[in-house]
Parts: C-alpha cells; sequence; structure tokens
C-alpha cells in the first residue's frame, strides 16, 4: 500500500503507511528476533520511509531511516548468511544514501557509496548503479 501511495504522489499518506508499518515490525523483530522475514520486512519499510522523506527534501529525516535499513541489512547478512534479497537489500540502501548525498551536494560522499553498492549488489543491479556512479563522476 505504501508503494501505491508514493506513486499516487500522496506522501503525507505514504509517510504515515510507513511509520506504522515500521512501528508494527520493529514490534515483530524485538518479539520475535528468530524470524528473518520480519527483519527483512522492517529493513524494506525503513527504505520507503527514506524515499518518502528524500522526495519530500527532507535529507536530515531520510539519512537516518536510510542507515537504519542499512543496519538490519547488515545484521541479516551477519545473522542468516549471504542471502540474495538481502545483498540486494544491502546495495539499494547504500544506492539510496549515495543518491541522498548527491542531492546534498556531496559528490564525494556519493561516489562512495555508489561504490559500497556496487561491492555487494547482485550481478544484476550492478549496470544501473554504475550509470549513476559515471553520470556523477562525469561531472
Amino acid at each position: 500500500m505504501e508503494v501505491r501511495l508514493q506513486r499516487l504522489k500522496q506522501f503525507d499518506k505514504a509517510e504515515s503507511a510507513y511509520d506504522e508499518a515500521v512501528r508494527i515490525q520493529d514490534k515483530l523483530v524485538r518479539t520475535i528476533p528468530a524470524v528473518p522475514h520480519y527483519q527483512r520486512d522492517l529493513a524494506w519499510s525503513y527504505n520507503g520511509l527514506g524515499l518518502v522523506h528524500a522526495r519530500n527534501k527532507q535529507y536530515d529525516k531520510a539519512d537516518p531511516a536510510f542507515k537504519k535499513a542499512l543496519a538490519g541489512w547488515e545484521k541479516l547478512l551477519k545473522d542468516h548468511g549471504g542471502e540474495r534479497d538481502y545483498s540486494a537489500g544491502q546495495a539499494m540502501t547504500c544506492f539510496y544514501l549515495g543518491d541522498l548525498s548527491r542531492a546534498g551536494a556531496n559528490p564525494k560522499d556519493a561516489v562512495a557509496w555508489y561504490n559500497r553498492a556496487l561491492e555487494v549488489a547482485p550481478e544484476s543491479m550492478k549496470s544501473f548503479i554504475k550509470k549513476r556512479l559515471n553520470s556523477l563522476e562525469s561531472k
């Protein structure tokens, strides 16, 4: 539902939906920490919340949301191995942090985040990350 609200440019409603999803999923993760898909869903919700904040140019709110997502992906990878979905999530979060740095006129940090995304990304994701990195480096 949150993604549909973003597509309809109903960012206030999307933010509320992501906040609610994070609240519920965080409680699930704290109550039943051994269930990896609860942790995965929480990380995706933090990514979504970060995207909503970034689209609203609320970079001070987007950054911590993305960093919470990144911490979730890193924990999943540490605790449950290199499942492709976890690596892809980690790569997307690094990519989003690169975009956030780019939007904040910090190209050096953006390059570092894009390179980190490339390091962990599954092969199928690397071409679009490289395109973004190349567009930044060519400026």
